[in-house]
């Protein structure tokens, strides 16, 4: 295919260019040929060559203007490369250091109509301050506000777990529908659970919940700025953000048990035929110990009935803590690939991704919904018309509201969670059986959801429709970013580590002041007592543990990142 463009250049007059220009007869002897000249001699009319400058090669004009530029010169799905326009040909052809780029109210760069379709490695926002890691005050203010009010349910849902199971439960730890807690709770529990449970405190929508949000979350700076050293520092300092909280709640709490501080706890089980409320295991050796901390970074399976997960109360609910760690190494892989991946490819491989993990039932099903959750929100989301509406066509003549995919979605999550926790309860575990079990080929049918942790489809699908609408909508951000629930969000990873500790220790000596030395008979009444006494003191706990604990190994990781690069 013959090129638009031509290139011209000037070379130096050489001796066999200067003979060829004096035109010398072949048959003149050489001894009577006249001697070579200085310069160039002017080309025969046969010889001459006329170009014409392409418009995209003139000078540009002397006058000041405002030009508008491809970011760069990568050819782009969109960008119509056969019988182009004069005005196509000059696009191509314009700088990548224009100045006259335009941000959006949240501060990302507007990707050009051109760009929209391509490759996406510029940065999306200037600002590279958060390049080597990012504060808690730089951290998306409604993000962290979705992490407060989880952290607080998973503070309510522990309390009812231990000391009025059937508001929050159906099954014990062993698995049996239904669980003995139900035949002696007061008839008000189990409504409260068949109401309120599904949507506030499930306990395993929250967790779900939080994976999905470590995916939407953990990679924002890379997201933003296209920046190796992003995602260096998110490799390097998880281990150094989970070992130190985690090492040192498990001498913690082996310390407690070492005063007896759970010298109630087994009457308090044994009252309620709550099997979760026996105090936890204790470790026996400095071997065991270590073996139990390198479990939470280690384990490929996530057994909730896994001796490591029985030294923290309550037993077995630490198993997101290897979910969390390991899952950040698998975003890190494939956000490393979206930058230099064109948009048609980008959403199909993602998506194809995502059903794939979906089906064979692995977390990296969750956190990759919440990377790609990332990568729409931060990079096409300003595109959207001012209507927010999705064009489903080429042409964009038929489009459907932006809302109505997050709708769907979180509508069939609610009726999933209402169907399988107030309507057929039994049928529950049913769910996980729509999925492949790698052992046998077949449907997964030898999966016991009390024994391993597992993703679900009600909970995957009521936290991404709500994590999707909550992107598009400016007002419910505004809602989550209020400070109350920024700075509560600090306390989300220590109420998981401390809390169930507290409430276990505290609570059951409470619980047995009012019922054996004051003779307490009403349930609610001792509910009451218990939620105001636990509920605050865990918050305080909560507060405490996140500066001594939590800032402390986010401060150690930044340090460490910064000593290793020096």
């Amino acid at each position: 295919m013959a090129s638009r463009y031509s290139l011209t250049a000037e070379l130096p007059a050489t001796r066999k260019s200067l003979r060829r220009s004096v035109r010398i007869p072949p048959e003149t002897p050489i001894e009577t040929a006249p001697p070579l000249p200085n310069t160039q001699q002017p080309l025969a009319q046969d010889e001459k060559l006329t170009i014409t400058p392409h418009t995209a090669w003139a000078a540009a004009p002397s006058h000041p203007q405002t030009a508008t530029v491809r970011r760069d010169l990568s050819l782009r799905r969109g960008a119509p490369t056969r019988q182009p326009s004069q005005a196509n040909e000059t696009a191509a052809l314009k700088s990548e250091f224009d100045a006259t780029l335009t941000y959006d109210e949240r501060g990302y760069l507007v990707l050009q109509p051109a760009d929209v379709f391509g490759l996406t490695t510029s940065a999306f926002t200037p600002d590279a301050s958060h390049d080597e890691g990012r504060t808690r005050a730089q951290r998306l203010s409604y993000l962290e506000g979705v992490r407060g009010v989880l952290g607080m349910q998973v503070l309510v849902w522990t309390f009812f777990r231990l000391f009025a199971p059937a508001v929050v439960a159906d099954r014990d730890v062993d698995g049996v529908y239904p669980a003995a807690f139900l035949e002696r709770a007061p008839a008000w529990q189990s409504i409260l659970r068949k109401v309120l449970s599904p949507l506030l405190f499930d306990g395993e929508l929250q967790a779900a919940f939080f994976v999905i949000l470590s995916g939407r979350a953990s990679l924002q700076t890379f997201i933003e700025r296209r920046q190796a050293i992003t995602l260096a520092g998110a490799a390097f300092k998880r281990p150094f953000r989970f070992i130190l909280p985690m090492a040192l709640t498990l001498a913690l709490v082996s310390l407690v048990i070492a005063v007896n501080g759970f010298r109630y706890a087994p009457q308090l089980s044994s009252s309620l035929a709550n099997q979760l409320a026996q105090p936890p295991a204790q470790w026996n050796s400095a071997l065991e110990y270590f073996n139990s901390l390198l479990f939470f970074f280690s384990t490929p399976f996530y057994f909730k009935t896994a001796r490591a997960t029985t030294f923290i109360a309550p037993s077995g609910t630490l198993w997101i803590v290897p979910v969390l760690f390991q899952q950040t190494y698998v975003l890190i892989v494939l956000a490393f690939a979206l930058p230099y991946t064109v948009l048609r490819y980008k959403n199909l491989g993602m998506l194809l991704l995502v059903l794939t993990t979906a089906w064979v039932g692995r977390f990296s099903w969750y956190t990759l919904t919440g990377l790609l959750l990332a990568e729409w929100s931060t990079v096409y989301l300003q595109l959207l018309p001012q209507g927010k509406r999705i064009p489903v066509n080429r042409a964009g003549t038929r489009s459907i509201p932006a809302v109505l995919p997050g709708a769907l979605m979180l509508g069939a999550g609610v009726v999933l969670k209402y169907l399988w926790i107030a309507a057929l309860p039994g049928a529950a575990n049913r769910e996980v059986v729509a999925h492949v079990d790698g052992n046998t080929g077949r449907l997964n049918y030898a999966t016991d959801p009390a024994a391993t942790a597992y993703p679900r489809y009600d909970n995957w699908l009521l936290a991404t429709g709500a994590l999707y609408l909550l992107e598009l909508s400016p007002r419910a951000q505004r809602v989550f970013a209020a400070k109350p629930l920024v700075y509560v969000a600090r306390w989300a990873f220590s109420i998981a580590l401390i809390s169930g500790t507290l409430m276990l220790s505290l609570g059951s000596l409470v619980w047995a002041h009012l019922t054996q030395r004051l003779g307490w008979t009403s349930e609610a009444a001792v509910l009451g007592v218990l939620f105001a006494v636990l509920v605050p003191a865990s918050c305080v706990v909560a507060e405490v543990y996140s500066r001594c604990m939590d800032d402390v190994a986010l401060w150690m990781a930044d340090w460490l990142f910064r000593w290793v690069r020096v």
